[in-house]
């Protein structure tokens, strides 16, 4: 089975040969990209606003709480798979990581220049394979990518896109779509790090001042365009704070998706004894500060 399983994934690369994704600017997609650094609360935010009734895409396409990831998020991390692999695929054409992210200067290196899907697929499949999602979904999007195109991204009223790592290439989403906007979720630092050693134990306030540095760069290229949400004071102040980011989307607050919130995440939170200037910056302009 595995086999014929590689075969299938050659096979749909070798179709996809002299097909590109083109990133035409398209002012026709307003989507709002949920942003923050990885282990911020994004994905708890996803769920909350997918109980009011905002849509994050085609379910197939958002990755599981599954894999080896699985007790990280067990509900499901809510990123479209495509954007998620857009961003992976510019950070290793950089030669970068999320632990060893890029500078501001590096990103500029990334243009909207096509991309031929046969080496994004390759990529997807083999260079960086996602367990977070089946065999069958990967290859139904790859199809999909094959017909579609930059198309394929674009999700019928699709609301909102979560992918943390997009974070990073804030300017290449914006021209690219220029009327998108912007979720910001910010978390203390402290709480964040420690979270963060999860995943990499090359978690510092310094990776994190890093992100942060990007998160205010994408504020203040936006401010008419962004919010910033505090997951902290999401965590304390559940039902003002759900009450708040669902106006400013113009979706319908449900009392029922603030129950969502587990008093365990309020139990375990951290006190803040780490200091960012980029987060006091952003935090000063949260919509749900207490």
């Amino acid at each position: 089975m595995k086999k014929i399983k590689v075969l299938i994934s050659r096979v749909i690369i070798k179709l996809s040969k002299k097909r590109l994704i083109h990133f035409t600017v398209n002012p026709q997609v307003k989507t709002v990209f949920l942003m923050g650094m990885f282990r911020s609360g994004t994905s708890l935010t996803c769920q909350i606003l997918l109980k009011n009734g905002l849509n994050l895409g085609p379910k197939w396409r958002l990755l599981q709480g599954k894999g080896r990831l699985k007790k990280l998020n067990p509900n499901g991390f809510f990123e479209d798979f495509l954007y998620a692999n857009l961003a992976r695929y510019w950070i290793h054409t950089l030669g970068k990581s999320g632990a060893h992210p890029p500078t501001k200067e590096e990103v500029k290196k990334i243009t909207l220049a096509p991309i031929n899907i046969s080496k994004f697929i390759r990529f997807a499949e083999f260079t960086s394979p996602d367990d977070r999602i089946s065999y069958f979904n990967r290859h139904r999007a790859y199809l999909w990518l094959l017909l579609k195109k930059e198309k394929a991204f674009y999700a019928p009223k699709q609301d909102i896109v979560k992918i943390p790592m997009l974070l990073l290439f804030h300017e290449q989403i914006k021209a690219w779509v220029p009327n998108a906007k912007f979720l910001i979720i910010i978390r203390n630092p402290e709480s964040t790090i420690k979270s963060s050693r999860i995943l990499t134990s090359e978690a510092s306030i310094e990776l994190y001042n890093h992100y942060y540095s990007f998160l205010k760069q994408m504020y203040d290229s936006n401010q008419n365009e962004a919010w910033v949400l505090s997951y902290d004071n999401l965590l304390k102040n559940p039902e003002s704070s759900t009450k708040m980011v669902t106006s400013v989307l113009n979706a319908t607050f449900n009392a029922e998706s603030i129950e969502l919130i587990d008093p365990k995440l309020i139990r375990n939170a951290s006190d803040n004894e780490v200091f960012s200037d980029e987060y006091q910056y952003l935090y000063s302009q949260t919509i749900n500060k207490t």
